[in-house]
């Protein structure tokens, strides 16, 4: 049997193998969309949903037997519309595409060594006319249409709609440090012309976003904000820094290659879409 979770908490949390005081605080923010199978009265599957700001529904089905997956993505869409979920190897790929699920977008993980990727860019350059500032820095409205405008053109988030006040959660994050948060401003105009967003995670940095408007690519501001920001992220005391990019993504993923290293793993965003 499958149906919407009411607050069987308990078997929610052990299905997707977190703390339930984890799963509550998480509702308490922002409320989850959630599917429950059950064999008689045994807990057996979930799914466990979040709607992104780009509409998309993404389900992690924790614990749950393949076998039930059909079946709660099924209830899911009936409530939504079309689910995404993420297979983290070619095994889940092939075990979701089974039961209906096409692959969406690839995504290459990588792990770089600070060092690596300052010595293959060797000094800072930057387009005489542009200023590297970090986003508190700048006017609200017009970091939201910038944000719009790049997310537009990343593989994967078209769609996405930020807002002020997703603005100022991340400016008020303790992840953010704006020596790795940079906006590119021509001086000339005002335009934003692209930002890169680094993460100062407890654990390990992340590279987020690094993307420019169109005006602006096959200039030198992508390797400009890549270089500036790399060093403000550096002297955060980690060794190396993470990211994710899909090959279908030319400005990171050119980047990338440019300082000479390659993916460590893949991942796969993948849809399952109502049948007409």
């Amino acid at each position: 049997m499958f149906r919407r979770f009411i607050d069987e908490y308990r078997e929610a949390a052990s299905l997707l193998e977190v703390a339930e005081s984890e799963l509550r605080g998480a509702d308490a923010l922002a409320p989850q969309l959630r599917w429950m199978a059950y064999d008689g009265a045994a807990a057996v599957g979930i799914a466990n949903g979040r709607r992104r700001p780009d509409g998309r529904v993404f389900l992690n089905f924790g614990a749950t037997p393949p076998t039930l997956i059909a079946g709660l993505a099924d209830v899911a869409m009936a409530a939504t519309g079309p689910v995404y979920t993420v297979a983290q190897s070619a095994e889940r790929r092939q075990q979701l595409e089974d039961i209906g699920f096409t692959v969406e977008l690839v995504d290459d993980e990588f792990e770089v060594r600070f060092e690596t990727a300052l010595r293959h860019l060797g000094r800072p350059r930057l387009p005489a006319h542009f200023t590297l500032v970090p986003p508190h820095q700048l006017d609200e409205a017009h970091l939201v249409a910038l944000d719009n405008e790049l997310r537009k053109e990343v593989p994967g988030t078209d769609g996405w709609v930020t807002t002020a006040q997703m603005w100022q959660a991340e400016i008020h994050s303790p992840e953010y440090d704006p020596s790795g948060y940079l906006v590119g401003v021509d001086r000339r105009s005002g335009a934003y012309g692209g930002l890169i967003r680094f993460w100062r995670n407890t654990d390990i940095p992340r590279l987020g976003l690094l993307a420019v408007t169109k005006p602006y690519r096959g200039s030198l501001l992508a390797t400009g904000l890549l270089r500036t920001a790399l060093e403000g992220a550096s002297l955060w005391g980690n060794a190396t820094f993470q990211t994710s990019t899909s090959p279908s993504n030319p400005v990171t993923y050119r980047a990338l290659g440019h300082i000479g290293v390659a993916p460590i793993g893949r991942r796969f965003q993948m849809v399952r879409e109502l049948q007409s």
